[in-house]
């Protein structure tokens, strides 16, 4: 009788760790395919696809929905970007008013930090096509 209970619980704990295996594949894989679609075309693109995968898993959107509402984003993706860009100049003399208090608290080796983290961010935006890559205005090639 003991052996039996030994069993069942030992097969119980196979099954639970089994479907938390499953479960953590199952979810990586989802992720990785959202990640793909999101990262797909123009970086300009790529925060639209954000929101719209986010309201297809919020909203339960039909997949006729979330092809009409990717296109909506996409179709908007320029509209985003061009006020980016109009707002970036401001934008980069805040940073830099920021830059310069906080650096006036610090001592030579975290400002040394501070540098690294400002250029880090700027690479981030840059990448994000959001500009100001350091601190100036966006230099950027068109795509043909």
């Amino acid at each position: 009788m003991v052996k039996l209970k030994i069993q069942v619980a030992l097969m119980i704990v196979v099954v639970f760790v089994l479907g938390v295996f499953t479960g953590t594949r199952i979810s990586r894989a989802n992720a990785a395919r959202a990640l793909s679609d999101i990262s797909e075309g123009p970086p300009e693109l790529a925060q639209g696809r954000m929101m719209s995968h986010m309201l297809a898993r919020r909203l339960h959107l039909s997949r006729e929905q979330r092809a009409s509402v990717r296109q909506i984003f996409d179709k908007h993706a320029k509209e985003f970007v061009d006020i980016r860009a109009s707002q970036e100049p401001e934008a980069a003399r805040v940073r830099e008013q920021i830059k310069t208090e906080i650096a006036v608290l610090l001592d030579e080796k975290q400002r040394a930090e501070l540098a690294r983290l400002e250029l880090e961010m700027a690479t981030r935006r840059e990448k994000m096509g959001i500009g100001g890559g350091h601190g100036g205005p966006r230099h950027r090639q068109e795509r043909p």
